[in-house]
């Protein structure tokens, strides 16, 4: 399913570009001091604006996400370890930073992505920024495609549960038979969604207009300060310690 669910709080409130970008320059700015302390503050005001979002993870997807730290954590602190010959301790410590970075990463992209709906995202790229908005629309249908291929491949799995069905062969081949029924699925909405588009004319004009587009307001003006401001603290933070 989609991290993005209808809500009323502050965060969604903000205009999408706002966060997209505000998101953007937090990770950037991140990765290119690099410092534990900068780290350690973006790590902090991520973790509170992913938690501020409130979203809906299952399971699956945060297991995920904290294997993907800790895997990257690991796999630096090892070749760390056998490659330079460092003891775990310090292998350790030289990988940290790097997979807060990774951490970084999926903080403001779930506090983004669970609080931005698809449709508002495409119609800002295409409305404020600019974005032709045959390519803003290639987006929102990228975003909406997942959950529903996620939906079609549970109603494929409930199907043979139903029926009683227990595929042959080992891993490859039980995939290969649940991926061939999704991908028939899949073409056949892209197609029906072609038609449905040429039949309305999509693309016929440069332009077009929208309903209640999404517009930039004081409380965008305020996250973006309090982005800034934490990109300050960590600046300073980072060349107070001597960092160069």
């Amino acid at each position: 399913m989609s991290l993005y669910y209808e809500g009323d709080t502050f965060l969604h409130r903000l205009n999408p570009l706002t966060k997209l970008l505000a998101a953007t320059a937090a990770v950037f700015h991140a990765g290119a001091l690099g410092s534990p302390q900068a780290l350690a503050v973006h790590t902090v005001f991520a973790a509170a604006l992913a938690a501020w979002a409130r979203p809906r993870l299952n399971r699956l997807i945060a297991l995920g996400a904290a294997a993907t730290v800790l895997g990257q954590w690991w796999v630096n602190a090892a070749l760390y370890h056998y490659n330079l010959g460092l003891d775990w301790g310090a292998a350790s410590a030289e990988a940290l930073p790097l997979a807060a970075r990774v951490a970084v990463i999926l903080l403001y992209s779930i506090a983004v992505v669970a609080t931005t709906s698809p449709r508002d995202l495409a119609v800002a790229l295409s409305a404020q920024l600019r974005v032709p908005y045959t390519y803003s629309y290639m987006s929102f249908v990228t975003l909406r495609m997942f959950p529903l291929l996620a939906r079609d491949l549970e109603n494929i799995r409930a199907a043979r549960r139903v029926r009683g069905y227990r595929p042959r062969g080992g891993p490859a081949s039980r995939l290969a038979s649940l991926l061939s029924p999704l991908l028939a699925v899949a073409v056949r909405r892209s197609v029906y969604m072609g038609i449905a588009m040429e039949a309305r004319g999509f693309g016929a004009y440069e332009d077009r207009s929208y309903v209640d587009p999404p517009r930039f307001s004081r409380r965008d003006a305020l996250f973006a300060a309090l982005v800034a401001a934490v990109m300050l603290i960590a600046t300073l933070l980072h060349f107070s310690k001597g960092v160069p």
